[in-house]
């Protein structure tokens, strides 16, 4: 017996697999728990071959997780030019307001008023900060999709 629920392939919170264990059910949402190291991955493998599941639940099982992982690996290859894209725009943004306040000038040539600068020292800030963040969400999704590949090999090899 494996219940399989799956939300829209756009929906983060992925789906729930319930299957049998030795000591009753178990109910894992796919999102929280993958990626997780191979380890990992192995003993809960192991859990479900161990119960009594018949050889075509298993097999489902490996089918959505294997669906799963290639899902979200391109929904994540997907997002990176935008976090790259965002990056570069910000950090180049605080640049130039940078090179205006060490200068005195606007890059059109005129001169910043005293009032202004403090608008600009602002905005260069908020705009290293969104170049911090995007750089962190770059990182992330490339580490998330490493995680889902080494899963994604591991299902794909391993016998249920």
């Amino acid at each position: 017996m494996v219940e399989v629920e799956r939300e829209s392939p756009f929906d983060e919170s992925g789906g729930i697999i319930t299957f049998r264990t030795r000591a009753g059910k178990m109910s894992i949402r796919i999102a929280s728990f993958f990626p997780c190291s191979n380890g990992k991955l192995m003993k809960l493998l192991k859990i479900m071959g161990q119960a009594n599941n018949s050889p075509e639940d298993l097999e489902q099982i490996r089918k959505v997780l294997i669906e799963e992982f290639e899902e979200r690996i391109q929904g994540n290859e997907q997002a990176l030019p935008g976090h790259a894209k965002a990056y570069f725009e910000n950090k180049q943004k605080a640049s130039d307001i940078a090179w205006q306040l060490e200068h005195g000038k606007y890059a059109n040539g005129l001169p910043i008023p005293k009032d202004a600068r403090k608008g600009l020292r602002i905005m260069q800030k908020v705009a290293a900060s969104v170049a911090s963040l995007e750089k962190g969400y770059f990182d992330t999704k490339q580490r998330l999709i490493r995680d889902l590949k080494k899963n994604l090999e591991t299902m794909k090899a391993v016998e249920l």
